[in-house]
């Protein structure tokens, strides 16, 4: 195994849920995922509250429980779309164009909806380098599209407004406290 595939194969293990054999409940059935049960998982793949599929999202199941629900499908092919749309290593950013390396310089927007007529469909998945969004030219007609739709009750949890924050801001209190760190770090360092 070279080292790119050992950095997707622990990248892949990180962005699943915990399991801890024993101890981990199956989020459908409520009781523990013991050792020899066939288990599935998936990462924090759904933000969106009153997305029917926001109950795996995070979550740990038995096998039978999971592959038993109706929506079982849906989660899995949302799940590999999520993977395909923004695979780490290869994020490209929407403004310029070029690749996303810097985890501390990335914003993605992830998932937003299923339905098509929606005009933020287009936006599922969309992402960013932080330092690109002051000077963009179409960012006031993104978080129009962003707001409305955070605003027609068609989306409940605090995912959304924390983006719409950092996008209509152009950075985000996370960023500025980094930026603060670092100017401090600098600082101290001629002290």
């Amino acid at each position: 195994m070279g080292l790119s595939d050992f950095l997707f194969e622990l990248m892949v293990k990180l962005l699943m849920a915990i399991l801890l054999r024993g101890k981990t409940v199956c989020t459908l059935c409520g009781k523990p995922i013991v050792e020899n049960q066939e288990a599935v998982g998936f990462p924090p793949f759904v933000s969106n509250e009153l997305d029917p599929l926001q109950i795996f999202s995070d979550g740990a199941f038995h096998a039978s429980c999971f592959w038993g629900h109706p929506l079982a499908m849906q989660a899995e092919a949302r799940d590999v779309e999520s993977r395909e749309k923004n695979p780490p290593l290869t994020r490209e950013c929407w403004v310029c164009r070029r690749t996303i390396d810097n985890p501390d310089e990335y914003l993605g927007l992830g998932h937003l909806t299923d339905d098509a007529r929606e005009s933020i469909h287009a936006l599922n998945y969309a992402q960013f380098h932080r330092a690109c969004l002051p000077g963009w030219t179409d960012r006031g007609k993104m978080c129009a599209l962003l707001e409305e739709f955070m605003n027609s009750g068609k989306w409940k949890g605090p995912k959304l407004a924390q983006i719409l924050t950092e996008l209509c801001n152009g950075s985000s209190g996370y960023w500025n406290a980094r930026l603060q760190q670092r100017d401090l770090r600098t600082r101290a360092s001629w002290i």
